[in-house]
């Protein structure tokens, strides 16, 4: 099963930070002979492009926060190849727990629908529907530039909660859940993290407070989602023939 991350910047060259580096090297020593690549806006723009349609590449490049346009290229790579996809934030503890045909899923801290799921660590198998249904979503809330009641509406947790309950029966998923923690040395933000668990078990502690800015993980050039929510700047302008066409495509 491959493994895979995702880091938008606003260079293309941005280099790893050692914590990023130190990360990654959990996540490969805790699934060992899986292939870990980290993808980058170019190559997800050359992967959308050559296996979706020109809707789903139109809502990846009308995307503005970095977070919510590797939210819709997750769901695209998850979809297209299967694998577990991992945040940079994560320090891996044990490996994801996982089983044949089945979607790997964290439930997160339901602050906003009692169905939001977390999507810093999902594993699944290629095609599931799940990916189908949060694509077709995304596309949708690109459309009519929906920003909803928080910032994890338009292409996060809350969508793929969504998602997951209109396409899963609860036996097609092993669910862990997301918690809190209190300030430690492994949390590169200060104050409470988070870490996801399974069955009480520790999998993965996240190094970055939840919405906060790369730079907690010694990346630059990013941009922070919550703040363009919140100023109502998520969606660029969209091409001309997608606002003509804007309720059939």
């Amino acid at each position: 099963m491959p493994l895979f991350s995702i880091l938008l910047t606003d260079r293309e060259d941005e280099e790893l930070s050692d914590l990023v580096s130190e990360n990654i090297r959990s996540l490969r020593s805790r699934h060992p002979g899986e292939e870990h690549l980290l993808w980058r806006e170019t190559m997800l723009t050359d992967f959308i492009a050559s296996h979706f349609d020109a809707e789903v590449l139109s809502a990846f490049r009308t995307l503005r926060p970095y977070a919510y346009k590797a939210d819709l290229a997750k769901y695209c790579l998850l979809y297209e190849h299967g694998g577990l996809y991992a945040d940079l934030s994560y320090f891996f503890l044990r490996a994801v727990p996982r089983a044949d045909g089945k979607l790997s899923i964290f439930r997160d801290f339901l602050s906003s629908t009692p169905w939001d799921t977390s999507i810093g660590v999902v594993a699944a198998p290629p095609r599931h529907r799940a990916f189908e249904k949060a694509i077709e979503m995304v596309c949708a809330n690109v459309k009519r530039e929906y920003y909803g009641p928080t910032a994890l509406c338009p292409t996060g947790p809350t969508l793929f909660g969504k998602a997951v309950a209109l396409t899963c029966d609860p036996e097609n998923l092993v669910v862990g859940e997301a918690v809190q923690l209190p300030p430690s040395p492994e949390n590169a933000g200060g104050g409470p993290g988070h870490g996801l668990l399974y069955k009480g078990e520790p999998v993965a502690i996240k190094r970055k407070r939840g919405g906060g800015p790369m730079s907690q993980l010694g990346i630059v050039g990013g941009n922070r989602y919550n703040r363009l929510w919140r100023s109502r700047e998520v969606y660029r302008d969209r091409p001309f023939w997608a606002r003509i066409f804007r309720w059939r495509i």
